[in-house]
């Protein structure tokens, strides 16, 4: 997971810092996730799905798993990335490429979070790069798909969080399989509320039918690599 992370985070720094290498500095920054995603294959052959913590801090740790729903996921992160970098080459800015790596970075992170508030987290950093680029070209069609994006994404995120808080009192954690063994099977009134304001906010976050108000504004202006992300990863992060 940091191979790759870090990979697609010095990526997009040095494509800022060094505009003429953008491309190939991106280009490095796949081979990191790629790096990443064959580490994590083998690592889930040899001992099946694995769960721990980032860090040393126990159960304060942020919780992070290793199975085949988040290898496929990582897979499709590092697969749109080779095919929209090809697309791409250097056709746009060194702030594009920037933006461009920081959103596969988190979409990378998310693929393995396996604590309810990093998975918040991830996804409010990935709605923030997503909205970035859907206004980057800067047209007034553009820059209102993105404030449109805006509003409703930090509304579904507010009722995403809210949901949380009422999980956490009723689990007292935010580690996945450490909540599922302290329910074990019962399911109380405020885990019951908070889960479904949780399963709200994400449906947004993935354009799920009804709760997908922002969606057809910024497929239709944003640019194709752009709406390419959204599509194949920005939305699929909320499912």
């Amino acid at each position: 997971l940091m191979v790759g992370v870090s990979s697609y985070v010095i990526a997009g720094i040095l494509s800022l810092l060094y505009s003429r290498f953008k491309f190939w500095f991106s280009f490095l920054g796949w081979i990191g996730g790629l790096a990443g995603l064959v580490s994590g294959i083998i690592q889930y052959n040899e001992m099946g799905s694995i769960i721990g913590n980032l860090g040393r801090w126990g159960i304060l740790g942020i919780e992070l798993k290793i199975d085949i729903t988040t290898l496929l996921f990582a897979a499709l992160v590092v697969f749109l990335n080779i095919f929209t970098l090809m697309y791409l080459k250097d056709a746009k800015e060194r702030v594009f490429f920037c933006l461009y790596n920081f959103l596969l970075g988190a979409s990378y992170s998310i693929a393995f979070s396996h604590d309810l508030f990093n998975i918040y987290v991830t996804i409010e950093l990935m709605s923030l790069i997503s909205i970035l680029l859907i206004g980057y070209e800067r047209r007034h069609y553009q820059i209102y798909a993105g404030i449109k994006y805006l509003i409703i994404s930090s509304l579904a995120m507010s009722i995403y969080l809210i949901g949380l808080g009422f999980v956490y009192r009723a689990g007292g954690h935010l580690g996945i399989s450490k909540l599922v063994q302290a329910f074990e099977g019962s399911i109380s009134t405020g885990l019951s509320v908070g889960l479904g304001l949780m399963v709200v906010g994400l449906a947004v976050k993935g354009g799920i039918f009804l709760f997908s108000m922002w969606l057809p504004d910024a497929y239709l202006y944003s640019d194709t690599i752009v709406s390419t992300l959204l599509a194949g990863v920005a939305t699929k992060g909320g499912l």
